[in-house]
């Protein structure tokens, strides 16, 4: 690699922060921290399509989803207002 490229991070990486972020915003206590598949299927392309600005930032993607939550999936939404987020 030339020494004047810039390294990029790993996609499965920004995937997990996302999901880090996503899970977050989508969990009613701290215990629920982890979400659960559906969770984060249904979120998280929405955080890439609509707030890809904000990774790798949690607090940022989780204000933005809520920002954002008319525009959100169906799914997304579903689960976001199941769990007290939005």
């Amino acid at each position: 690699m030339s020494p004047h490229r810039r390294s990029h991070p790993n996609r499965r990486s920004v995937r997990s922060l996302v999901a880090a972020a996503v899970l977050l915003a989508v969990s009613a206590t701290a215990g629920a921290a982890m979400g659960t598949d559906e969770e984060r299927s249904a979120c998280i392309p929405d955080a890439f399509r609509l707030c890809s600005s904000a990774i790798p930032d949690a607090t940022r993607v989780i204000a933005c989803l809520k920002t954002e939550r008319v525009k959100l999936s169906p799914a997304c939404r579903t689960v976001m207002k199941r769990n007290g987020t939005i």
